[in-house]
Parts: C-alpha cells; sequence; structure tokens
C-alpha cells in the first residue's frame, strides 16, 4: 500500500522514522476503531516462519521526487497483506506527527508488479549499524563493526519469504549527499539514547543478478533506515 502525503505536510527526509512511527500508531488507532483491539494483525507486525525467523511489515517513508521532503509512504508486508490489515490500510487518512501535527494521507493500492526490482541500488535514507563499535565511551573499536562490514553481515544473513538469500553481493561506500550527512537522521524515540554511538553511511550495493524490493537493512529498517532505491 502507498500514499502519497499532502504538500502542506511534507517533512524533512532526515524525519524518516518519527513519519513510519507515526503510521505505525496510526494503523494501530484504525484497528482500534475497526475491529475494537489495538493489536495489529500479524502482516502487519511480524510473521513467523518454520525455522522460527520473523519478517517484520516495513513502514517506509520515501522522497520520490528528491526534494528532500517526505512526499510518499509505503508500507510493505513480506508475505502479503491479510483481509484485516487491507481493511485497516484503506481507512488511514492523516498521521499524526510528534512535534509536527497532522498530516494527511492519500492512499492507493499498488500490485505487487510495480515493486522496484533492479542489479544496482543506492542508499535513500543511510544505513545504520545496529551494533555498536565500541563497547563504552573511551573503549578501544571492535574490529568489522564499521558500517560496511554490518551492512555486508546482514545481506548475508537476509532471506526472502521462501528462504532465499540475496544474490552475490559488492559493496561500494559513498560521501554523503551535499547537504544531508548520515548523522542528520533521527534514530526515532526508542534509540535516542545510541544517537552518537552506532556507525552510520551512505552505500552502492552491485547484485550479481536482479534483485525485487524494497530493500532495508540495520537499524531502523522497518521504520525508514537503511532503505535503498534501484539504480537504472
Amino acid at each position: 500500500m502507498v500514499w502519497r502525503l499532502s504538500d502542506s505536510g511534507r517533512l524533512p527526509v532526515t524525519w524518516t522514522v518519527t513519519v513510519a512511527e507515526a503510521a505505525r500508531r496510526a494503523a494501530i488507532r484504525t484497528s482500534q476503531e475497526v475491529y475494537g483491539s489495538d493489536l495489529l494483525p500479524a502482516c502487519l507486525h511480524r510473521i513467523e516462519t518454520a525455522a522460527g525467523r520473523h519478517l517484520h511489515a516495513h513502514w517506509l517513508p520515501e522522497d520520490r521526487d528528491g526534494d528532500r521532503r517526505i512526499d510518499h509512504l509505503t508500507v510493505y508486508a513480506p508475505g502479503g497483506f491479510c483481509a484485516e490489515a487491507r481493511a485497516i490500510l484503506r481507512r488511514m487518512e492523516r498521521l499524526e506527527v510528534h512535534g509536527a501535527g497532522t498530516v494527511d494521507l492519500l492512499a492507493h493500492e499498488v500490485p505487487d508488479s510495480a515493486r522496484p526490482r533492479g542489479r544496482v541500488w543506492i542508499s535513500s535514507t543511510p544505513f545504520v549499524g545496529p551494533a555498536r563499535p565500541a563497547k563504552g565511551p573511551g573503549r578501544p573499536l571492535r574490529p568489522n563493526y564499521a558500517a560496511e562490514p554490518q551492512l555486508a553481515r546482514l545481506i548475508a544473513l537476509w532471506r526472502d519469504p521462501a528462504g532465499r538469500p540475496l544474490p552475490r553481493c559488492e559493496i561500494t561506500p559513498l560521501a554523503d549527499p551535499q547537504g544531508l550527512s548520515a548523522r542528520t537522521f533521527r534514530l526515532g524515540r526508542r534509540y535516542r539514547a545510541l544517537e552518537n554511538m552506532l556507525p552510520r553511511g551512505w552505500f552502492l550495493l552491485s547484485f550479481a543478478a536482479p534483485v525485487t524490493g524494497p530493500l532495508a537493512f540495520g537499524l531502523g529498517a522497518h521504520f525508514g533506515l537503511g532503505a535503498f532505491r534501484t539504480v537504472p
């Protein structure tokens, strides 16, 4: 499901996690209105697989026109949406964004065939490594805990709903886009204490074969951080 945000409510792309958190809260409120329960359907929360692996839904704010403001919101469930989830999402009309007020949504459904697919992907939001390179202030850095090796490990662990891994991938670090440092992106209320402790970076991913998205890795990946877009 994809929404276009109202022109007056478009927030800086650095608010990605804040907008994603607001979208999930909106779904919970709508679930309460429709079904009398604030417990989201499994496809909008997580899906347990036979191997005990879970595939969380993704709440992905996007800047599609390149003006560094969020203009779209995509909700993607790896296993598809159940009827209850569709009913909830179709009734979502606005977000209450902490610190920014109300943002109106215009929704439309997108078929699976419209999902992005390509061999080369580039960061649309910075990757944030979920593990701290040092165990505390002033402590020595642990080897292989910089952003790039953490991203490489997560790509190697990634599996699609059928259990298939990603093709072989070459990772190329990129400089911060002009005026858009990775450090300016909010991590969300849950991770506020880690704001200055986690490695971040922008990357280009070159896969040996085409990959179907969306793709997002690392801390906050299910709320829009570590997201990648295809490169023509």
